[in-house]
């Protein structure tokens, strides 16, 4: 017999056929896509796609087979019908279960309301299996089949408002942290449902059901499943857009997680040495090691080149912290790169939603904060948020203290010119001390005032500072020739910062030749144009520049060429690093080499060995600073200090070329 898609009277197979080819070109996209993490959500909306393309297919054999004249009743005839029906009635079922998960109530659902939920869909289930035996039993003709099959409709269409009204209960309580456009689609596929169901009812023979679910499943993999913008394709990590989208679902639904966030400190010196490529394959390694902790439960970020997150959405504590301290001792070895061996300084920290973070706000404060070089990177932290801001305002209350009562201390750290075989410099070094709080970290102190706009202030008092330890102490009659001042990246927009260091350098009759100032990679990679407007105002008036913490940055040595950098002062875990591995001690004789050959001198910061100081001196290094030498050292002490090492050094050399002659 012939096949009729448009018997009178009989199925039109159009609909079918349409919801069939889209529901499997969907299904087909969504796995050859290029995922990178597997979960509850893509598991659903996979099966969403499966019953969909599954029902309108067995949908179409069936009712094709009726158009044919073939009659129910065979058992290959009911099962088809009954497995069309059982695609069919779960679909409800599961698009609660995929909002459940694409909505974030998952985290907050037991296994009883999980079953609670269940328990329409089993009743359904219940019904299609005894409706199947009654028509094998009775052949079909076992009451009125009209009578049964509006019931099994009524009943069909009451699960489905049931399960539509669940959705939009979960689609209101998230209105406020789903895009305009996702929205819209979820909203459209729940109406799809319900409008579905007046088709069925008005005229069965018309299959329009299926096919406005995959129109609207069409919606729903363009708005929430297209995934191009939630993962990282260098690493395999989720993006940073997905980090706050997640994060707004946990505060808004005042959930429980943790966090973990891993920041890298020496990318930049990295990248300088050993290439772009090198470090794509660094960050490919890090993505591909964080990616081994991801689950339904745990999301692994990556939110900047050398910023990562993982966000565990259970309440699980314990777990966080175990994987926080693997995650450790993994960046406490050695990493293989560009046919060598390198470690990757990073910091891990940890902390807890809401307890210590309560809101977005602090966690972005949290994840988006840089390394810090002034910690250690060889333990895990601990973040309490609330703690942080409680101990911010004490130190801003400390620190309007200090500057109005101009308590701010200046400590002298000597810089020793191996050329001359004297202290010929000294960098100057704020310190605070609290009766309250006693002694202040400057790592501490300095973050707070750059946050709260006070290191502007601080800067000038040293300024201030230094140049009446000048005109007072006369540390030059000692052998000095100048003293390095640090610079802030708020002081160098300030436009009208070289006509004051002009005032106070007059008051104190200090010459800008004495005054060498420090300027960070941050500072001069903040704002390029603004910057060299600054340096040409400043150079016009006679100072001289250093580059601080060379390397650490992003800046590298087209920085160096464009700008007047009297001396480069090359960050100490590069002379640190250079002990532990052969690649970073090669790394170290790069810079020192390139630093030599643009014509500038190189300040190594970190020398506390003779063995450093060996290393440094046999590659004609100009200026060595740290602890082999000394300390920051009071003002009240540092001449005293000067005078002595002065003396002795030349006395060292006098004999040196004696025993020589």
């Amino acid at each position: 017999m012939t096949l009729q898609l448009y018997p009178q009277g009989r199925y039109n197979l159009n609909f079918d056929i349409s919801a069939m080819l889209l529901a499997g070109l969907l299904f087909l996209f969504y796995i050859t896509r290029p995922r990178v993490f597997q979960e509850r959500r893509t598991k659903y909306f996979m099966i969403l796609l499966g019953t969909l393309f599954l029902s309108a297919l067995l949908d179409f054999s069936v009712c094709a087979a009726m158009n044919s004249g073939i009659s129910r009743g065979t058992v290959k005839m009911e099962a088809a019908i009954a497995l069309t029906h059982l695609f069919s009635v779960s679909q409800p079922y599961f698009i609660v279960l995929y909002l459940l998960e694409a909505l974030g109530f998952s985290r907050r659902y037991t296994k009883a309301e999980y079953f609670a939920i269940a328990i329409p869909e089993i009743a359904l289930i219940t019904l299609l299996v005894m409706t199947t035996l009654r028509h094998l039993v009775s052949g079909g003709s076992l009451g009125d089949p009209d009578t049964y099959a509006l019931f099994f409709k009524v009943w069909f269409a009451a699960i489905i408002v049931f399960y539509m009204t669940v959705a939009l209960l979960l689609l209101h309580r998230t209105k406020n942290v789903l895009l305009r456009r996702e929205y819209i689609a979820i909203l459209a596929l729940i109406f799809a449902f319900l409008v579905s169901m007046i088709p069925q009812f008005v005229n069965s023979h018309l299959k329009m059901t299926r096919f406005l679910v995959a129109l609207c499943m069409l919606g729903i993999y363009i708005t929430l499943e297209n995934n191009a913008d939630l993962y990282d394709t260098e690493t395999g990590l989720r993006t940073r857009t997905t980090l706050w989208r997640e994060s707004e679902a946990i505060f808004s639904l005042s959930l429980h997680a943790s966090v973990v966030s891993i920041k890298l400190g020496n990318t930049g010196y990295l990248a300088m040495m050993l290439g772009i490529p090198a470090m794509k394959e660094l960050y490919h390694q890090v993505g591909m090691y964080l990616q081994r902790y991801a689950d339904d439960k745990v999301h692994a970020f990556r939110l900047s080149s050398h910023s990562y997150a993982l966000l565990f959405l259970q309440d699980d504590p314990a777990r966080a912290e175990k994987i926080a301290a693997d995650i450790l001792d993994r960046f406490q070895e050695q990493w293989p790169l560009a046919g060598t061996y390198v470690y990757v300084a990073a910091e891990v920290w940890i902390s807890h939603i809401p307890e210590q973070i309560p809101d977005e706000q602090h966690l972005s404060v949290f994840v988006d904060s840089s390394y810090d070089t002034g910690i250690p990177d060889n333990i895990l932290h601990r973040f309490d948020m609330l703690a942080s801001e409680q101990r911010k305002s004490e130190v801003e209350l400390a620190l309007q203290r200090a500057l109005s009562a101009g308590s701010l201390m200046v400590y002298y750290q000597p810089i020793y010119d191996t050329r001359e075989h004297r202290i010929r410099s000294c960098e100057a070094l704020v310190r605070m001390h609290d009766e309250k709080l006693g002694d202040v970290s400057p790592e501490e102190f300095i973050r707070v005032a750059e946050q709260t706009g006070l290191v502007g202030r601080i800067g000038e008092l040293v300024f201030e500072k230094v140049c009446t330890f000048w005109e007072t102490c006369c540390p030059q009659q000692y052998g000095l020739s100048f003293i390095e001042v640090n610079l802030s990246t708020i002081q160098c927009m300030d436009k009208d910062l070289p006509e004051r260091f002009q005032q106070i350098m007059k008051k104190h009759g200090v010459k800008p030749e004495e005054i060498n100032l420090e300027i960070t990679e941050s500072a001069v990679i903040h704002d390029e144009k603004a910057m060299q407007t600054f340096l040409a105002s400043m150079r016009k008036i006679g100072f001289s520049f250093a580059l601080d913490d060379f390397g650490t940055g992003n800046a590298n040595f087209s920085y160096v060429m464009k700008y007047p950098f009297r001396l480069l002062k090359i960050d100490k875990s590069f002379l640190w690093g250079a002990e532990k591995e052969a690649s970073a001690g090669a790394i170290l004789d790069s810079m020192l080499e390139l630093t030599q050959g643009l014509g500038r001198d190189a300040v190594v910061e970190g020398v506390e060995t003779k063995a450093q100081r060996d290393y440094l001196v046999g590659r004609k290094v100009r200026y060595l600073q740290g602890y082999y030498y000394a300390k920051p050292i009071p003002e009240q002490d540092f001449l005293h200090f000067l005078e002595n090492f002065n003396q002795k050094a030349q006395e060292e050399k006098r004999d040196g070329a004696q025993e020589q002659a």
